[in-house]
């Protein structure tokens, strides 16, 4: 069930960024992807913070 909610949340985030920078889904999940590389953090915790209203253009979780 945890593995369903983790992707849940990750799929909203991605959502989320399309809708904020218009972006396309591929886009979207790459920049997602960019940010957990970048600030070696899980997709989860980046996608919450997506959700909670954070920038992923901004640099900093």
């Amino acid at each position: 069930m945890r593995h369903h909610v983790d992707l849940q949340s990750a799929n909203i985030a991605i959502g989320m960024l399309m809708a904020r920078h218009d972006l396309a889904a591929d886009d979207a999940s790459a920049l997602l992807r960019a940010r957990v590389y970048a600030l070696s953090i899980s997709l989860v915790e980046v996608a919450r913070w997506v959700i909670d209203g954070g920038d992923v253009t901004a640099g900093t979780v």
